[in-house]
């Protein structure tokens, strides 16, 4: 399976038709997904597909929803039986939208433990790599570029609350927190906090096992 994360930006518009979309496969003259507005919460739209041989390269394109104006094309290598995150990302309105699949991997976790790792789709950060620390000197991800995923961490004091600070370098620019539950996997993207404003940010924790 794959779940789709639509984080494509247009900082400085109100439009926000400029960021809903619609997503395609190769083989297909429907949308596989319909709609598709910006990720603002843990939710996901799910895309069924059955691969002819394993692995499989497929095709996606990411369609503006108004006009059908392709924003991004991208093919992913999927495997048989493999879960994957899809995730959009990047500015409209310059022309500089990505389209990634990072694959999924499930782990046993104790039930007051979490396993996760980070997506960065921060693209102001273009240049800058980006840290991630933990109750004042736990970095959970060090020099994480933008479109780039973390290796997977375990935290095993976790409560409710996931809260990371976030840091260019060594200067901190945010504190983002988000709902977590004990014994499950995630993936964390680090998001803007709406489609213009690339001035505040959120973590979006989406379980995947």
């Amino acid at each position: 399976a794959i779940y789709f994360y639509n984080q494509l930006t247009a900082i400085g518009s109100t439009n926000s038709a400029l960021v809903t979309v619609d997503v395609y496969g190769a083989r297909s003259s429907s949308a596989l997904l319909s709609n598709q507005s910006y990720s603002e919460n843990s939710a996901s739209s799910r895309i069924n597909l059955k691969l002819d041989t394993n692995p499989q390269t497929m095709t996606f394109t990411v369609r503006q929803t108004s006009d059908q104006q392709d924003i991004v094309t991208a093919e992913s290598s999927l495997s048989k039986g493999a879960a994957y995150s899809l995730v959009a990302m990047g500015d409209v309105s310059i022309s500089a939208a990505k389209l990634l699949a990072y694959e999924r991997s499930a782990f046993f976790i104790n039930s007051t433990a979490i396993r996760l790792r980070f997506i960065n789709t921060l693209s102001s950060l273009l240049n800058g790599d980006l840290n991630i620390r933990y109750k004042t000197n736990t970095y959970l991800a060090q020099a994480l570029s933008y479109k780039a995923a973390s290796d997977y961490v375990t935290i095993t004091d976790i409560g409710s609350l996931l809260t990371v600070e976030l840091l260019q370098g060594d200067v901190p620019f945010d504190t983002v927190s988000c709902a977590v539950q004990g014994g499950k996997v995630y993936d964390v993207i680090i998001a803007y906090t709406t489609f213009n404003n690339q001035y505040n940010t959120r973590l979006f924790c989406h379980a995947t096992s």
